[in-house]
C-alpha cells in the first residue's frame, strides 16, 4: 500500500488510519497538559517546565502534521514551521523531563551533570541542521539533494535521541534493580516493579519507533513519532505518582542505597 504526503492522494483507509493517530495525540497531550496543571501545586521548577514544553511543542507538531496532511496546496511554511518547531520542543523537552527527576533514584552527581550535558549538545548538534533542510525542502523545485539529506540527516538524529533516552531509561533500570536488592518491604517493592515495568515501555516505544523509521513504513514516522511521545508523556504522570508514593515511604524503616537517595517529601517535584 503506498502512502503520500496529502489525504486526498491516500486510499480511504490511510486517512481514516492517520485521522485516528492525530486524534489520539492530541488527546493525549491535551489531557496531560491539564493534569500537569491540575497535578501541580507549584507552577516552577524543571520538571513542571520541561512537561509543558514538550507536551505544548507535541500539540503544535502535530498540528502542523495533520495542517500539511489535510491541506492541498497549502503554503508549506505553516506547517513546516508548526512541525519543526513543535519537534524541536517535544523531543528534548521529554528528554529534559526525565533528566529533571533523575535525582530522586540517583544522587551521583557527575552521571546527573553528563546526562545534562549530552542533552544539550545533542539538542544543539541536532536540532538547527534539521530544522534548516527542512525549511530548504519548502523552496519552489527543491534540489533532489536537500531531500536526500534530509532523509540520511532525520536517520541520524532520530536514532541518536533514541538513544539519548534509552540510556536515561537504562539508568533508571539499573537504579530501580538496586533498590529491589535492598527493600524488602512489599507496598514498595510494588511501587518500584511499576516503576521498572515503566521504563521498559519507554525502552519499547524506542524501538518502535527506530523500526518504523527504518522499514518500509518510513512515511509514517512523523504520526507514529507523535503519537509514542503522547503516550510517553502519559507514562510520566503514571511515573511521578509512583516516585511520590516511595518518596512518601522512603527513610522510614527500609534505608536507600547510598547514591539513590530522595527528597523525603518529594518537594523537588513541586507535587507535594
Amino acid at each position: 500500500m503506498t502512502i503520500t504526503e496529502h489525504a486526498s492522494t491516500n486510499s480511504p483507509v490511510i486517512r481514516y488510519l492517520f485521522t485516528a493517530v492525530y486524534v489520539l495525540t492530541i488527546y493525549n497531550a491535551a489531557e496531560t497538559m491539564i493534569l500537569v496543571f491540575v497535578t501541580f501545586r507549584k507552577y516552577s521548577g524543571c520538571y513542571f517546565w520541561s512537561l509543558i514544553v514538550a507536551t505544548s511543542g507535541l500539540l503544535i507538531s502535530t498540528f502542523g502534521s495533520a495542517y500539511y496532511f489535510y491541506v492541498d496546496n497549502a503554503n508549506e511554511i505553516v506547517p513546516v514551521s508548526l512541525g519543526v518547531f513543535g519537534w524541536a520542543a517535544f523531543v528534548p523537552g521529554q528528554a529534559v523531563v526525565l533528566w529533571s527527576r533523575l535525582h530522586l533514584v540517583i544522587q551521583n552527581i557527575r552521571i546527573i551533570r553528563g546526562v545534562l550535558i549530552m542533552i544539550i549538545v545533542n539538542a544543539a548538534v541536532l536540532c538547527p541542521p534539521t530544522i534548516v533542510l527542512a525549511y530548504l525542502g519548502t523552496v519552489p523545485h527543491p534540489d533532489p539533494k536537500v531531500s536526500h539529506a534530509y532523509n540520511i540527516w532525520e536517520n541520524i538524529q532520530l536514532s541518536i535521541f533514541c538513544t539519548q533516552e534509552s540510556v536515561i531509561s537504562g539508568i533508571y533500570i539499573w537504579q530501580t534493580i538496586l533498590l529491589l536488592k535492598l527493600v524488602s518491604n512489599h507496598r514498595k517493592r510494588i511501587i518500584i516493579y511499576q516503576l521498572l515495568a515503566i521504563n521498559v515501555c519507554v525502552l519499547g516505544m524506542d524501538a518502535v519507533l527506530l523500526g518504523v523509521q527504518y522499514s518500509s513504513y518510513k512515511s509514517v514516522q512523523i504520526q507514529t513519532k507523535g503519537f509514542v511521545y503522547s503516550l510517553k508523556l502519559k507514562l510520566e504522570l503514571a511515573v511521578l505518582s509512583r516516585l511520590v508514593s516511595f518518596v512518601r515511604q522512603s527513610h522510614e524503616k527500609e534505608q536507600l542505597p547510598s547514591d539513590a537517595t530522595v527528597d523525603r517529601d518529594g518537594s523537588g517535584l513541586g507535587v507535594c
